[in-house]
């Protein structure tokens, strides 16, 4: 464990901004921002800096199929650890040995993920009950722990030859780190996850899910907001110089989302797709 100043992880974060993307929560949200952040608990989860709701994947111009231009390498700062564990989740779907997607892996692999540690954690949040944390560093170059005016940092070598190695921990600092998890994991409530796979399958004729759908505008918003959601769209749109091929968040919420070509749909109503 290493400590290292507020101030300095705060300079060099926006030094950094001339040759990196950055990514950090601010106004409650997780944006591009010039080096800039808040430490709270944003609306989105971060995945947006790896997988973006609209992105152009490549062009076709002059009768030539271009590939993007490769942007700048990306951090993605300051999200909590579940957060970071949850895009470590995509990866997993992402790296499939037969279609890897190679828009995402790219941006993945030559970033960064810092992220900073709950000690309040949310009266509604359920990390332990999966195994997590609110001080895991799952899915995390870098967890930082806030201590006065600076950070207690369980990071790799990639995140210390951007942001330096600080100074050793002292003992005080260990302790101070051990007693702030015990405190944070204690407010979490575990909930009951025993059996959770077969008790939902048992439950699939269940009337629960016609009285959830009545509420449901299947507007797909939850599943953009949802950590974990990557299920995308392609589309070609011709431009005056040739076509443009970009891909978008889709929801398994829209009925269109199933829709066959034969015009089948086996999940036509807003209970199929809510129980989904």
């Amino acid at each position: 464990m290493r400590r290292i100043k507020k101030e300095a992880i705060e300079k060099k974060l926006k030094e950094l901004a001339k040759d990196y993307r950055i990514f950090a929560p601010m106004n409650g949200d997780v944006k591009e921002t010039g080096g800039e952040f808040e430490e709270c608990f944003p609306r989105l989860s971060g995945k947006c800096a790896f997988l973006p709701p609209e992105e152009e994947i490549l062009r076709y111009k002059d009768g030539k199929v271009e590939e993007t231009p490769e942007d700048k390498p990306i951090i993605l700062f300051g999200i909590r650890p579940c957060d970071a564990r949850a895009i470590s989740l995509i990866e997993l779907a992402m790296r499939d040995e037969k279609f890897p997607d190679v828009y995402f892996l790219r941006k993945k692999e030559k970033g960064i993920i810092i992220s900073i540690a709950c000690k309040e954690p949310g009266d509604t949040c359920f990390c332990t009950s999966f195994g997590h944390g609110p001080f895991s560093t799952q899915g995390s170059d870098a967890l930082l722990v806030e201590k006065d005016d600076y950070y207690l940092v369980l990071g790799n070598e990639k995140f210390f030859k951007l942001f330096g190695e600080g100074e050793e921990a002292r003992e005080e600092d260990k302790e101070y780190f051990e007693e702030a998890k015990k405190r944070a994991e204690e407010k979490i409530e575990k909930i009951p996850i025993d059996n959770l796979g077969e008790n939902l399958l048992s439950r699939i004729e269940d009337p629960i899910w016609e009285k959830i759908s009545r509420k449901c505008l299947n507007c797909g918003a939850c599943t953009f907001l949802c950590p974990t959601c990557y299920c995308f769209d392609i589309q070609d749109l011709e431009r005056s110089w040739g076509v443009s091929r970009r891909r978008y968040w889709d929801s398994c919420m829209f009925s269109i989302y199933t829709k066959e070509a034969s015009g089948h749909n086996p999940r036509p109503t807003h209970r199929e797709r809510v129980r989904r």
